[in-house]
Order: structure tokens, then C-alpha cells, then sequence
């Protein structure tokens, strides 16, 4: 897996996380992030767990995710490093979590683009 791409997903995640987080930027993410696939499948477990809770209710996270976790099927997930407070994500600004999404964005429509021209590509008959 690429490391600047899992990283960049796991301090967008950090970021909703936070009941710190500013709910009209939480929301904003969500948003942005709402089509993207996650190359990590803990990663698109708890965003797919975090869609279906309220955006402006950063509160109930630490009491909802964990039971949510487990009935996606993840009971010994690790939400610690998503809900700690004291993570590099502190330092982001709302330019710097911009420019990560548009970064997950593109590095997604590059990996989509690259497959569509290998389908493209005649085959050799061997």
C-alpha cells in the first residue's frame, strides 16, 4: 500500500474523529471523502461507520463507534489512534486538509485511469 496515501487517509479520519473538529468541516470531509475507496479496509470500515452517524454530534463517537465496529464485523479494531486527541492532526489547517483530499482524490482517479488503459490495451494472442 502506498504509505503517503495511507497516512493521508488515516489524518483525514483522525480529523473527523475529534470531537475538537469544527462540524461544518467534519461535514465538509464526509463530503469530499463520501465517493472516494479507501485503499485500507479498516479505513473504509470506519468511514462507512462514521456516514452513518450524525456529523454535528462528535460526542457520540467514542460511545457508538466501537458497538458499530463490531457489528460491521471489526471487534478488535483499534480506535485509539483516530479518537487520541494529542495526534499530528492538530497541526492541520482547513487549507492542509483541503489539499489531502484533493491528494486521495487524484491518487484515486490516477489508479482508475492507469486500470482503464490497461483494459484498454489489445491483448497478445500467445
Amino acid at each position: 500500500m502506498d504509505q503517503p496515501i495511507h497516512e493521508a487517509e488515516g489524518s483525514l479520519l483522525r480529523l473527523i474523529c475529534l470531537e475538537t473538529t469544527d462540524a461544518q468541516l467534519r461535514t465538509e470531509v464526509m463530503a469530499r471523502l463520501r465517493g472516494y475507496a479507501f485503499r485500507s479496509v479498516e479505513h473504509q470500515v470506519l468511514f462507512d461507520c462514521l456516514q452513518a452517524m450524525p456529523p454535528d454530534r462528535a460526542e457520540l463517537l467514542r460511545e457508538l463507534l466501537p458497538a458499530r465496529l463490531v457489528r460491521a464485523g471489526f471487534p478488535d479494531f483499534d480506535l485509539a489512534p483516530f479518537v487520541d486527541s494529542t495526534g499530528e492532526h492538530r497541526g492541520l489547517s482547513a487549507q492542509e486538509v483541503q489539499e489531502l483530499c484533493r491528494a486521495l482524490t487524484r491518487s484515486e482517479l490516477a489508479e482508475h485511469g492507469s486500470d482503464r488503459k490497461e483494459a484498454s490495451k489489445p491483448r497478445e494472442r500467445g
